[in-house]
Parts: structure tokens; C-alpha cells; sequence
């Protein structure tokens, strides 16, 4: 139903299309009529007179585009039309001017014209240097689907599409573009060119034996306007654009007799009014004799609803039991299911503690060989007091040994880093073992919260059907109790499984957050080895060397000595000290230093002298062989992976019975809830009878009577809108010709802002034509 405001919306469409095909129509007779002599006069090349009064001057601008639109020329015919002799001034920025009447030759200096001139019709013709237009005329030529340039289409086949364009140019200021009309006008040669289709804006006209297609541009407006032809060696005229201002002094006032039927039209509404106010009030009637139906209904559903409640009543002893039971049974099945997730992780972490184990015993092997490599090299070296006039010399054996341990080194770098490193093997385990005890805590939980039905015994399930009858059958009644007595027995043993779980639950619950730190530390050790062997890379992007990086050194330093023959003294002994203190740092480092009990001994600073290889074997034998040990236990003490099976089997049994126990229950209830089926349906036919009431009345009734009321207003506004609708008609006709006409617009030159008596400008513009094909 329309609004008020849709209503008031529609009543001034209709006067807005009213009024625009009147001006339309008007503005085209004047166009037909005016622009033509304007269009012949440049084809024929020759000055036009345009009739005035007074000495004001008279500029037509005409325009050569190419056949794109692309202005290539513009010059001004300047029409003076003196009442006596005397010496015409005029001012405009030409390439050149050229004299067309009048016997004095003329002056052109610095933008300025001048010459003397006769009483009567003066002309000159003045080249602009600009190739602005107020207009920008874009022009587009697609043969069968492929974008193509004038030059080329003559002589052309197929189906061709012209695309010609009117934009403002922005550049150009003075108003034109705002307050001139534009007539453009495209030649068709029906010999060559066949009309597919046009668009809206433009209508074909015959002139002669050729066809033409006319648009009216209006002041202010942008506009597209495409052609499509099937075209046979084509070719085609030059296309012509005409802008005038528009001057549209009409006396509507001789339309009388046109506007007479809008009175007609406003005493039609106003019986259109009248007829709605008698449909909202018998639209009122009916709505009150529809409320006093559904108040009847409401009086049924409540009776039935109250039958229901009875029904219910008898249903829920017999339910309170089984829905307890099929509670636990979906609760058994949910812990199950979510240990098993646990489980499964639980078997991937054991199998990768245990590769990590393996891999540390490579390391500790590869380790030792450093060691025991730096401590052979640093018990070769001599003191460097102990030199008197001789360094120490190495064979190419001696330095091959030097490369096998640089290489060893290296190997040994790197697997350690694939462990220790950031995101490397240990803190793989690490974070699986978080993600673990976050699973066992989510099967805990679930087990936690399975519902242990408060019946435990088959006299307590008696007591809850005490005064029901389930149904006349006295065979039924036994058979319904027998059935509660399995469901019971089943239950009892259920419990005793289940309190086991729980407990071995609580044991895996403990363990694993012992080893999810124990995990951390081993973690945190390793990082710090990986940091001490293989470097760190500062903030900064350079790098901290580290163990490694310092064996390379010292295996350069030495090829570097071995290679010093002829080297002063002094120099290599400062080289050989540097080295040789730098090597037993590395070995005490690397070793540590012990004292005959194989105790550390303590630096200069208090600190142990551990040893990099001992730090490195206490992590890989303690440390991940402590987290083997949590897997698989020891000699009297069972680990997760075999306390894991058992709870998982538990979990599994419990499932599985309790499946059982829940289609007993079902079996059960589906038989009681046999005795108020009949009832059910007929409760649910009651209340869907009243619920289509309410549908029918809230979205259908009340949606239609609020749509009355607003077509009954609408209406009346209607009425009170257009009681005077020939005078508003006209008054919106006068008002929109004067915005057209442009009121208050003054004239101003094209050619220059300094000439100030301007009587008319005008626009006469033509492109470039498709030429026949040469033959």
C-alpha cells in the first residue's frame, strides 16, 4: 500500500513528466527552426545574418573537429552592423584575422582589432589560438566488436557501432556550457547503412534522399547517445553540432483549452477520496468481528493445554528414571571419546621421547670425540715458556686431524641445533606435552561431570511409579518392570567401573604436568647449549660466535702458524701465545677441569668448572631419559603408557554398556508414551488452529489494515494536493522555462572578456566526414 508521501511522490512525478514533454517539444521546434541557417552558412562558407537591433557586435564560433572530436580548429565570425561610419575596436587572442567586408584593411596588435568601417553589415574573421569548446565531444567507432578509427572504416562491412559523448569542459568559463543548448546532428546514407537500433535520446529524421539522426542537448546536461548500423561499403557526412542560448518567451495562458482536463482529473481524485474513507470503515467492521473469533480460541487451546499437563504428569515418573540413565550413557561415550584423543597423543609423544633419546646418545658420542680431540691438542701444545728458540711444528697429518675435528664439530653443531634450537625437536615435545595435559584435562572433566542417576536400587525405582497406571494390562505392567530391573542391575555394575576410572584418571592427571615442566627445564638447558655451540644472532643482525666458531679459529690460527716460515720471531711467538691460551680455554670449557676425585674445580670467580660435554650428557641421560622413564616406568612403578591403556579400556567398557542400558530405556519410555499419543495430536491440532489465527490476523489482517489506513490518508492528501492542479501545472511549466531560458544571464564574447557589447554568441561545429572508398 502506498504512503502518504509515496502518493504526494507519484501526483508530482506526473506533473514533472507533464511539464518536461511540453518544454521538450518547445525547445525542439525552436532548434529546427533556428539552428539549420546556422549549419547551411557554414557549409556554404558564408556569413550569416542574424537579425538584431542596435550597434552590438555578433559572434558565431565555428568549430572543425575530426572525425573523434578532437577540435583542430576554431575561428570567429565578428558581425558589427554600424548605424554610421566610424572605427570598430574589437579584441580577441587570434593566430591570425582575415577581412570578409569593408574596403579599410584591418589591424591586429597585441590581441587588439581595429578598422573603419562603413554604416551597415561589417565582417571579419579572427583564427582562435585556443581549442577549447565549452563542449567536449567524444566520438567512438566499434565494427563488429573492435574499436576502429574513421580512416579506416571507409569502405567498411559488417555491424558498426557509433558512440558520441557530451561532457563539460571544465576549462572553458563563461557560463556557456551552463545556459547554451546543443544540436547535434548525425547523417545516415541509407545506401551504404542500414539502422539497427538507437538510443532513447535520439530520433530520426528524413531530409531528402539521406537520413539524419537529431538529439537536443539541453543546458547543463551530460549525455551518451550510440548508433548501431549494418554498414556496406560505408562511409558517411560530416556530423554537425549547433549550441544556442535558449530564449523561450511563452504565453502558456493560449493552452487553456490543453489544461482543461486536469480539472477533470482533480474532481476524479476527489471521488477516488471519497471511496477510500468508505473502504477504511467497513475494513474496520470486519476487524472486530475477527477479534471476537479469536478470543474463542484462545478459550480451546487453554482447555487442551490443560488435558496436556494431565497427560504429561503420567509421563514423567516413568521418564525420570530413563532420562538419567541415557544422560550417563552420553556422557560415558563423551569421556571415552575424548580420551582417546588424549591416548593417541600420549603414544606419539612416547615415540618421540624416544627418538629424541636416540639422538641424544648420538650426540653424546659425537661430543666425546670433541673432547677428547681438544684435549689431545691442548696437551701437544708446550707452555710458551717452555720454547726457547723453536715453535712447535705440524705435519699435514697433524692438520688433517685439525680439519676432521672442525668437520666433526660441525656435524655435532648442527644436530644439536635441529634439537635445542627455538622451534626444534625438544620444543616439539615440549608443546606436545602441553597440548596432552590440556586433553587429559578436558577427558577428566568430561568424565567428571557424567550424571550418576541418585536411583541405585530397584525398590527405589518402584517407588517412583507408585499410583501410575501405565495401562490396563496387568501382563504390560510386569513386563515394564522387569524391564527397569535390568536397566538397574546393568547400572550398579556401570558405577563400579566408573569410580575406578575416575581414580585412574586422577593418577594420569597428576603425572603429566610433572613431565610438561620437566619438558620446559630440559627445554631451556638445551637452548642454552645450542646458544653456547652454535652462536647468536644479535638484534642487530651480527653474530655472537660460539664453540664451534671458535674451533674454525683455532684450526685457522694453526695452518696459519704452520705457514709462518720466515716470519720474525717476535711476531709468531705473540701469535703462538695467543693461541695456545685460547686453546686450553676452550678444552676447560669444552671438558670442564676436575681435580683427582673428579670433583669440579671452581674458577677464579667461585663458579664450577662443569664442562660444556658433561652439561650436554646430564641432559640427554637425566633429563629425556627421565621423560622415557614417566612414559614406560620402572621396576615396580608403571608408567602413563600402561596406566593409559587401562583407563582407555574402562572408558571403552563403559561406552559399551552403557549402550545397552540406554535402548532399554528407550524401549521403556516408547511404551509409556503410547498412552497419551492420542492426546498429543490433539493438543497440537488445537494450538495450530490458533496459532493460524494469529498468524492469519498479525501478518495478514493487521499488516492490510494498517495499509487501508495509510491509503485512506494518502488519499485525502491527494485530494487536498491537487485541488488547484491546472494552476500548479503551469506554474511548474513557467518556472522550469525560465531556468531553461536562462533569466538573468548576460552574454558574454567568446573571442575576449574585453568586449563588452556583446548582442549574441553562437556555436557552429562540424566534424571531419568518413570519405567514400577510392575505387
Amino acid at each position: 500500500m502506498k504512503s502518504p508521501n509515496r502518493l504526494g511522490s507519484r501526483s508530482r512525478s506526473v506533473l514533472h513528466f507533464l511539464k518536461c514533454t511540453m518544454i521538450a517539444l518547445l525547445i525542439a521546434a525552436l532548434m529546427v527552426t533556428y539552428v539549420p541557417p546556422l549549419v547551411q552558412a557554414e557549409r556554404d562558407n558564408k556569413p550569416i545574418m542574424i537579425p538584431t537591433d542596435g550597434s552590438a557586435k555578433r559572434e558565431v564560433i565555428y568549430g572543425k573537429l575530426d572525425a573523434v572530436g578532437q577540435v583542430e580548429q576554431l575561428y570567429v565570425i565578428n558581425h558589427f552592423q554600424p548605424t554610421e561610419s566610424k572605427t570598430i575596436v574589437d579584441y580577441g587572442d587570434y593566430e591570425k584575422v582575415v577581412q570578409l567586408t569593408g574596403d579599410q584593411p584591418l589591424t591586429y596588435e597585441n590581441g587588439k582589432v581595429s578598422t573603419s568601417c562603413d554604416k551597415g553589415h561589417y565582417y571579419y574573421q579572427g583564427n582562435l589560438r585556443t581549442r577549447e569548446l565549452p563542449w567536449t565531444i567524444i566520438i567512438s567507432y566499434r565494427l563488429d566488436d573492435h574499436m576502429y578509427l574513421p580512416k579506416d572504416l571507409s569502405g567498411a562491412n559488417g555491424r558498426l557501432a557509433i558512440e558520441l559523448a557530451v561532457r563539460e569542459n571544465k576549462d572553458v568559463e563563461g557560463g556557456f556550457f551552463d545556459h547554451y543548448a546543443l544540436q547535434v546532428t548525425i547523417p545516415i546514407d541509407p545506401d551504404c547503412a542500414r539502422v539497427v537500433s538507437a538510443s532513447d535520446n535520439l530520433m530520426l529524421a528524413y531530409a531528402g534522399s539521406t537520413q539524419q539522426f537529431t538529439s537536443i542537448v539541453l543546458p547543463g546536461q551530460e549525455t551518451t547517445m550510440k548508433v548501431e548500423l549494418d554498414v556496406e561499403d560505408f562511409h558517411m557526412g560530416q556530423m554537425t553540432f549547433a549550441g544556442v542560448p535558449l530564449s523561450l518567451n511563452i504565453d502558456l495562458s493560449i493552452y487553456e483549452d490543453e489544461f482543461a482536463p486536469l480539472d477533470e482529473l482533480s474532481e476524479g481524485i476527489a471521488a477516488f477520496a471519497e471511496g477510500s474513507e468508505r473502504l477504511r470503515t467497513g475494513y474496520g467492521d470486519l476487524m472486530g468481528a475477527f477479534d471476537e473469533l479469536r478470543g474463542g480460541s484462545y478459550e480451546l487451546v487453554h482447555g487442551g493445554q490443560q488435558l496436556a499437563a494431565g497427560v504429561n504428569q503420567l509421563k514423567s515418573g516413568v521418564n525420570q528414571y530413563t532420562s538419567g540413565v541415557s544422560q550417563y550413557v552420553d556422557g560415558a561415550k563423551k569421556a571415552s571419546s575424548g580420551y582417546n584423543q588424549f591416548d593417541k597423543g600420549l603414544s606419539e609423544m612416547h615415540a618421540g621421547v624416544k627418538t629424541l633419546s636416540s639422538e641424544g646418545q648420538t650426540l653424546i658420542k659425537a661430543s666425546t670425540s670433541i673432547r677428547d680431540g681438544l684435549n689431545e691438542l691442548a696437551s701437544q701444545l708446550p707452555h710458551p715458556d717452555e720454547i726457547s728458540g723453536q715453535l712447535p711444528s705440524f705435519s699435514e697429518a697433524d692438520l688433517a686431524q685439525l680439519d676432521q675435528l672442525v668437520a666433526g664439530s660441525e656435524q655435532f653443531r648442527d644436530g644439536l641445533h635441529a634439537i635445542g634450537k627455538s622451534d626444534g625437536g625438544m620444543y616439539q615435545l615440549w608443546q606436545g606435552l602441553v597440548t596432552l595435559n590440556t586433553s587429559l584435562a578436558a577427558a577428566k572433566q568430561a568424565a567428571d561431570q557424567i550424571p550418576v542417576p541418585e536411583v541405585t536400587s530397584f525398590e527405589d525405582v518402584l517407588a517412583l511409579y507408585e499410583g501410575i497406571t501405565i495401562t490396563g494390562d496387568p501382563e504390560k505392567v510386569t513386563q515394564y518392570r522387569t524391564t527397569m530391573a535390568r536397566i538397574v542391575a546393568g547400572y550398579a555394575a556401570s558405577y563400579s567401573l566408573l569410580q575406578a576410572t575416575l581414580t585412574g584418571l586422577t593418577d594420569q592427571s597428576a603425572g603429566v604436568p610433572a613431565l610438561v615442566s620437566g619438558a620446559q627445564q630440559i627445554y631451556d638447558g638445551l637452548r642454552q647449549l645450542d646458544n653456547a655451540y652454535y652462536g647468536v644472532t644479535n638484534a642487530n643482525g651480527s653474530h655472537s660466535p660460539g664453540i664451534h666458531d671458535a674451533i674454525v679459529t683455532i684450526r685457522d690460527r694453526i695452518r696459519a702458524l704452520a705457514d709462518s716460515a720466515g716470519t720474525s720471531m717476535g711476531d709468531v711467538m705473540e701469535q703462538y701465545s695467543q693461541l695456545y691460551y685460547g686453546i686450553q680455554a676452550l678444552r676447560n670449557g669444552y671438558a670442564g677441569v676436575y681435580d683427582s676425585q673428579g670433583n669440579p674445580v671452581p674458577d677464579s670467580a667461585g663458579n664450577r668448572q662443569v664442562g660444556f660435554h658433561q652439561g650436554l650428557t646430564l641432559y640427554m641421560t637425566d633429563g629425556i631419559g627421565g621423560l622415557l622413564t614417566g612414559f614406560e616406568g620402572s621396576a615396580g612403578n608403571p608408567g602413563l603408557i600402561q596406566g593409559s591403556a587401562s583407563i582407555k579400556q574402562g572408558l571403552s567398557t563403559l561406552a559399551n554398556q552403557g549402550s545397552t542400558l540406554k535402548n532399554a530405556g528407550s524401549t521403556l519410555s516408547q511404551g509409556v508414551s503410547k498412552t497419551g499419543s492420542g492426546v498429543s495430536a490433539y493438543v497440537n491440532g488445537v494450538e495450530r488452529f490458533q496459532s493460524g489465527l494469529g498468524e492469519y490476523q498479525d501478518k495478514g489482517m493487521t499488516p492490510f489494515e494498517d495499509g487501508i489506513t495509510e491509503f485512506d490518508e494518502g488519499a485525502q492528501k491527494l485530494m487536498e494536493e491537487t485541488k488547484d492542479l491546472r494552476e500548479k501545472f503551469m506554474t511548474a511549466i513557467q518556472k522550469k522555462l525560465d531556468e531553461l531560458s536562462g533569466d538573468g544571464y548576460e552574454i558574454i564574447s567568446y573571442a575576449s572578456d574585453k568586449n563588452k557589447d556583446v548582442a549574441s554568441v553562437q556555436f557552429v561545429i562540424m566534424t571531419e566526414e568518413v570519405p567514400p572508398a577510392e575505387k
